[in-house]
């Protein structure tokens, strides 16, 4: 059953939709109904429709403008047009936010029934993009081969020459990834995880899905390797800033609507050359792994560290396996795999001075972590225990060197989990100093404001959720609100002017939004307020 939200500002015709049409028969449950675009984009919010079925003339945000905001908010979410006005203007524009239909008024009950059994079956279809495999396309076994050379083999990654570079854009023309050597492309990598109860049940057939959605938005190419898909994002700079939130969100929200699964994604720094993408491949990889640990669906490598550079051979394998662990696992797993290390030196016979190189790189990269992660305090007391665990070095017992190094791992753990939980509180104490400061900007919306702190809108929209506990349009409703309702009844000023200082410039809708908020109108609550 797909729910939905039915926008409309003429009443009969709104409640004639909901009334008239059987539409759980045909498998949809209407949750919602708005007369305005504002409601409809509140409603969208908080209830999180799978489709949402709207007028295109609408008072104070139109169907167009709210299907652009509807994108950023819930790019899985579908959106049908019902308008009467026959214009392809309206159309194209409705065409640049993938609307899964267009209808015309006057429209009978018998014509939306047999539409939107169409829709359903539409919507029924996008589950088969995560069962689809492509590994017996010839096309997709060489994008697989190129992509894999690209990103994970070390060896082929050399110091680039213009040669080599010319080689690697004209490959990428061949496989289609990029359109010509005219095109300025810029890449990005994601890798993407798909879990079931905490299971890691990624396959070759996830490929498809991620790629379909992309390419609706970016040129893209993937490949499946040791549970995870790696894709590469090709396209302006512009246009990989403008879409990815879009993109990774899609796929998030489409995997956990249409097979139920949790969808975790590590995404890179934009680089601007083929050569240098498997360092994207590197960041990306970071990113997944925290953002696991974290629960975080989405995760950026600008978001959340510093880049690192680490050392090689063993000692690189050791202490990129701890950052990982301190990032997203519990401390046990960090004693366990510490043990199991030490375990290992043992059996190879390892020297005190080798073990004693091994811990000092273990404590400078947690070190390091914590300085990248955290406040400078966390900082300053990861530095102050690190000296302390410096002592390690003159003990002679393989046990006491072990039990000190992980005791320090596990506390640059903790400090680590305490800054997650304070940058939440930290972004939710901006959203609300932004809104204390900006409540009168009429184009105050949550995708400003995440442009504001560099978080995308839908991570955005939970994280007020979530730590508030309301989302955003109710946050900054009540604000506005508040400071009207002490104009209304403190001041002289006009409704107008009133409007105007709490971000509406339509004093009807001012008014509607008033009386709907405190059950009387402003004019009415001034009245009562001198009998």
């Amino acid at each position: 059953m797909y729910t939905m939200v039915v926008a409309d500002d003429e009443f009969e015709l709104r409640r004639a939709i909901i009334e008239a049409v059987p539409w759980e028969e045909i498998g949809f449950k209407i949750i919602g109904e708005a007369e305005n675009g504002v409601e409809a984009l509140e409603l969208v919010e908080t209830l999180e429709p799978d489709i949402l079925l709207t007028d295109i003339k609408m008072p104070f945000i139109s169907g167009i403008d709210l299907a652009r905001q509807v994108r950023e908010i819930r790019p899985a979410m579908q959106i049908v047009f019902l308008s009467g006005y026959d214009d392809f203007s309206y159309a194209q524009q409705a065409i640049q936010y993938n609307i899964i239909k267009y209808l015309l008024k006057p429209i009978s009950k018998d014509e939306i029934v047999q539409e939107f059994k169409s829709i359903k079956e539409k919507m029924d279809s996008l589950s088969e993009i995560f069962t689809i495999n492509n590994d017996s396309d010839i096309l997709q076994l060489h994008v697989d081969h190129f992509l894999m050379s690209l990103l994970l083999d070390r060896e082929y990654s050399v110091t680039p020459t213009s040669d080599y570079e010319d080689m690697l854009n004209q490959k990428s023309i061949e496989l289609n990834l990029r359109e010509s050597l005219k095109d300025k492309s810029n890449y990005m990598v994601i890798v993407t995880r798909f879990f079931d109860n905490n299971e890691n049940i990624t396959q070759m057939k996830h490929l498809n899905a991620i790629d379909t959605i992309a390419r609706k938005y970016l040129r893209c190419g993937s490949f499946y390797s040791h549970g995870k898909i790696v894709s590469l994002f090709v396209g302006m700079n512009w246009a990989i800033e403008r879409y990815k939130d879009i993109v990774v969100n899609e796929i998030v929200q489409t995997s956990k609507r249409t097979i139920n699964q949790d969808c975790y994604i590590g995404i890179s720094s934009v680089v601007d050359v083929l050569s240098k993408t498997y360092i994207a491949y590197d960041e990306a990889c970071n990113a997944l792994e925290y953002g696991n640990g974290a629960h975080r669906n989405v995760s950026y490598i600008e978001d959340i560290e510093r880049k690192n550079t680490l050392s090689y051979g063993y000692v690189e394998k050791v202490t990129s396996k701890v950052e990982i662990l301190l990032k997203s696992s519990q401390g046990e797993d960090i004693e366990k795999y510490i043990s199991s290390i030490f375990v290992e030196l043992i059996d190879q016979n390892a020297s005190r001075s080798d073990i004693d190189l091994l811990i000092m790189h273990m404590i400078s990269t947690s070190c390091t972590l914590v300085h990248s992660l955290c406040d400078e305090n966390s900082s300053s007391d990861s530095f102050n225990q690190a000296s302390e665990t410096s002592q390690i070095l003159s003990k002679h017992s393989f046990n006491e060197k072990r039990k000190d190094i992980t005791d320090f791992c596990i506390k640059c753990k903790d400090l680590i989990n305490k800054q997650k939980r304070l940058n939440s509180e930290v972004v939710c104490d901006q959203i609300m100093e932004i809104i204390n400061r900006d409540y009168g900007n009429e184009d105050l919306s949550l995708p400003l404001v995440g442009d504001q702190l560099h978080i995308s809108a839908s991570y955005l929209s939970s994280l007020i959720k979530k730590g508030i506990g309301e989302s955003f349009v109710s946050v900054l409703t009540k604000k506005r609100m508040e400071v009207a309702k002490e104009l209304v009844l403190y001041s002289p000023a006009k409704l107008l002017e009133i409007a105007n200082q709490c971000g509406y410039s339509d004093q009807h809708y001012f008014s509607y939004c008033f009386k709907r908020y405190y059950g009387v109108s402003p004019n009415k609550m001034r009245e009562q307020k001198t009998l």
